[in-house]
Formats: structure tokens, sequence, C-alpha cells
């Protein structure tokens, strides 16, 4: 079977590890694929009832299930394609011994090796800025070269994106930063019926919080696996791009959040979270990471996450190789997250 055979570079793909990505491992963990180009998802609107009281020689009273929207969105291309050039194979690769060590066959194969787990990083990175951006705005705008900007909204309240400004900013006199935190997490309930725990900010925030004497006084570093229980202490650095697990006070766990990506429509390296976010989510958000179809013919029309496929352009002499996905973010309980600017 030769390398570029569409069977093999898939297998590759499917065989690698996928990018260890924070929000989109922790809050979009679960996937679901359709075999059609548009992803259909239904928002369920639920409310604290409770059973009616009727007498005894009363017929029991109708009760209506929860009422629930269907949302459907096409979701945008993601595109990467490579050339490979015959002519860069019979010099040496980077990291390769002066002289040379490989051949020009086996600098070609593991050149292919390089370029998908390239690629793989590549749309790890953009799953994981769109699953920030869902969890700090409660949507997403998609946009892209070519691509007529569109915005997508999952209904989160509009009282859970919040900017301080004035005296209420963090570190201003007389600020609580632990009460913003607890009625925070009390208005979270009162929307989704659900706790949210787990405090994830920038670098400029931690450094007030930490400046906070309360906090100062009722931090623990003490590191807690997911059932609460101590296992070790000190920050703790999370495979991934730049989190950290700075300790935790009383339910909430407190992260530090440091990824940043460059944007492809202007080439410059931004953050992936804001200088001043704070993000208070709960491990209930039900994010789903959805896949549209691959409409390409040499996908067989199946339904699959991401599609890798290659080809050979005759003169002059060039192969392609092209790895195309259509993912969504979905929150499936929007009003599980809060996003506020502190400062």
């Amino acid at each position: 079977m030769q390398i570029f055979d569409t069977v093999a570079l898939n297998r590759v793909v499917e065989t690698m590890v996928d990018p260890i990505e924070f929000f989109t491992s922790n809050y979009f963990g679960p996937t679901q694929v359709s075999d059609s180009e548009t992803i259909m998802f239904d928002v369920v609107t639920n409310k604290r009832r409770i059973t009616p009281v009727v007498h005894p020689m009363v017929q029991g009273k109708v009760i209506e299930g929860p009422g629930y929207t269907t949302k459907s969105f096409q979701p945008a291309y993601l595109k990467d394609k490579r050339v490979f050039n015959p002519n860069k194979y019979f010099s040496r690769l980077p990291g390769e011994r002066i002289g040379g060590s490989m051949t020009p066959a086996q600098r070609l194969q593991s050149s292919v090796a390089w370029h998908v787990d390239d690629q793989m990083k590549m749309l790890g990175r953009r799953k994981e800025v769109w699953a920030a951006e869902v969890l700090r705005t409660g949507g997403l705008v998609v946009k892209g070269d070519g691509y007529e900007q569109v915005t997508i909204s999952y209904g989160r309240d509009s009282s859970l994106t919040k900017v301080l400004t004035g005296g209420n900013r963090w570190g201003q006199a007389g600020v609580s930063i632990l009460t913003n935190l607890e009625d925070w997490s009390e208005s979270i309930f009162a929307l989704s019926n659900v706790r949210a725990t787990t405090v994830v900010c920038t670098l400029d925030v931690w450094r007030v919080i930490r400046a906070d004497a309360t906090v100062e006084k009722l931090l623990s570093t003490m590191r807690r696996d997911l059932l609460g229980a101590n296992i070790g202490t000190g920050p703790m650095v999370i495979p991934t791009d730049g989190v950290r697990y700075m300790g935790h006070i009383g339910e909430f766990d407190f992260y530090v959040y440091a990824g940043k990506y460059v944007d492809p429509l202007d080439n410059t390296e931004k953050d992936i979270l804001p200088a001043g976010t704070v993000l208070l989510l709960s491990n209930d958000i039900e994010g789903v990471y959805h896949y549209g179809a691959v409409k390409d013919l040499d996908a067989g029309l199946q339904p699959r996450q991401y599609f890798v496929k290659s080809w050979v352009k005759p003169d002059p002499s060039a192969r392609f190789m092209l790895m195309q996905s259509a993912p969504l973010p979905v929150m499936y309980r929007p009003n599980a997250s809060l996003a506020a600017t502190v400062f």
C-alpha cells in the first residue's frame, strides 16, 4: 500500500492521539458525526415544575412535556492543504545528520507523517479556539476567507455575560471576589439547576485574585481529583497549551489558562481567552462536538470527523495532501456557564 493511498492516510489519522485541549476535552468531549451537511440539535427548555394537587376523586391533570427548539446549522468547512515537491527530498531534512542518513523515499515518508501530525494539531487548536469562544460568549462567530460571516447563538441568558466597570472591577477597594463568584454560581443554578465550580481565568486576573486578602487566607494548593479527594500540593500543569491548576477555595477550583493561536485571517498571534477574562463553568454544560458530512466523493460520502486524501499534479511534478473537516461545538445547557470581564 502506498503511503499516499487514501486508506493509508486516514488510517494514520485514526491511530493518532487527538491533541489534548483543555476546553475541548473537558467540555466538548462527546462527538456526533452526521451523514448530512446540516447539523440539527434540540435545545430543551425545562422549568422547575412540581406535581399538581388534586382531590382523590378528580381526574389527574395532564402535564405537557418540556418544550424544545430545534436548531440547524451548516458548519463551515475546514481545509488544510499541503504540497510535496519531489526536489525537496533529495536534500536532508531538519534534524537529519549532516551528509544525510535517509533515502529520498524515507524522507518523503517521514515528511508525510510530520504533516499529518501537524494538520491534526492545527485542527485541534481550531476546535479549542471555537470551544473557548462558545463558553465565553454563549455563541460562535464563524468567518473565514471567502466564507460569509455567520453568528450562532445557543441562547445563553444575557445576565451570564458580565462586564465589570468602575468601582465594581476586581482589585478595587471593597470588591469581594469570592462574593462575586458565589453570587454568579447562584445565578447559574437558578437558570440551569446545576452548580458551576470551575473558575478559569487569564494570568492577569489570577494575579489580582491571588492578591485578595480573603483569597490568600483561604486558598488551598492541595490538588483534588474529580471526586474531590486531595492528591498533591502546588500548582499542576495540565498536559495542554499552558493550563495550570492553582488551587481551590471551598467548592471552587481555580485554573489559569494561557493558550494562544495564530489567526489565519491576519497571521497575528492572539490569546484564546482575552485579558481580563473569567469563566465560571459547570461540568454539566453538556457540550458536544458535532461533525457535518465531508462532501467529497473520495470519502465515499460516509460520515466522519475528518478526511485526508492526496493526488498528483503531473507537470511540474508535485503531490498535494488535503485534510477536510466540518466541526461545530454545540452547548446543550448554555446557562451552565458564565463569562465576565473583570477589569
